[in-house]
């Protein structure tokens, strides 16, 4: 589980001199300079929404469009809510491959969307986390291209460094699968349960020691009601705990999205509806 789960990084397009906007310029170049190795790290929250909903992503593109506008020429990474996001686990046998993993993950999105496998390519931007073919799963990720292109375009508007977008649990997820024990002396079919809490909804990890290493079985983002359905209350036992590493993501009442930038070395935490 050490494979990047981050969506690619924004190429910046070269920019023609304006004398004119000269002193825009020095001022994000010295932006860009502060936060070159220590980016903002922006945590973009949800309500719950159909996935892809318009109306949604057009506040978490305007939300990131007016921090962007105080923060011209800045270095920033964005951790999205589950609730953005489509995930799977895939089988990740020998010779697999990022496209392989990408159709596994499409033939389960498709059947949950009832959308063409034609019609979700064009609509969601899709990830995979293939480590190199040593595990026998990999996860992958999807979020709207309508977000993705949208969060781009703000950033080429305000000359940012978009460095990624990612699961706002990604990082926590390799924490915590770094602190597994060693799988020697364990039984067979040892269980690690984790959560990531957004509000009442959670995302959940199960990891089961399978063979001598520890294989990731499902990632899942539950309502409130389905963590007590019987089929997932046989697999998940006594429940999830929080990660290590991991806040509990919320949204303010009355808004579509929140976002918040947890800061950097040199930001203080400040918050945009």
């Amino acid at each position: 589980m050490n494979a990047r789960t981050d969506f690619p990084a924004l190429e910046e397009p070269s920019v023609a001199p304006n004398p004119a906007a000269l002193g825009q310029r020095v001022a994000r170049w010295r932006t860009r300079l502060r936060t070159w190795r220590r980016p903002h790290h922006l945590m973009l929250a949800a309500l719950p929404h159909a996935p892809g909903q318009a109306r949604v992503i057009e506040a978490a593109t305007q939300a990131f469009a007016e921090w962007a506008a105080r923060h011209e020429g800045a270095s920033v990474d964005i951790a999205l809510s589950s609730h953005f996001m489509l995930m799977a686990v895939c089988e990740a046998g020998p010779g697999a491959n990022a496209q392989a993993l990408r159709e596994q993950a499409c033939a389960r999105w498709t059947h949950y969307l009832d959308q063409s496998a034609e019609g979700l390519d064009a609509d969601w931007c899709v990830q995979t986390s293939l480590d190199g073919g040593r595990a026998p799963v990999a996860l992958a990720c999807a979020l709207p291209r309508p977000l993705v292109e949208g969060l781009q375009q703000v950033a080429r508007q305000h000359g940012l460094r978009l460095l990624a977008l990612r699961p706002w649990w990604a990082e926590a997820l390799q924490q915590a699968w770094r602190e597994l024990p060693s799988p020697a002396g364990l039984p067979e079919g040892t269980l690690r349960r984790w959560a990531w809490r957004e509000g009442d909804w959670q995302t959940r990890a199960l990891v089961a020691l399978h063979a001598g290493q520890w294989v990731l079985q499902a990632l899942v983002f539950l309502a409130p009601d389905q963590a007590d359905e019987a089929d997932l209350a046989d697999a998940w036992g006594d429940g999830a705990t929080d990660a290590p590493g991991a806040a509990v993501l919320a949204v303010s009442s009355g808004d579509l999205v929140s976002l918040v930038d947890v800061g950097s070395d040199i930001a203080t935490q400040e918050g945009a509806a």
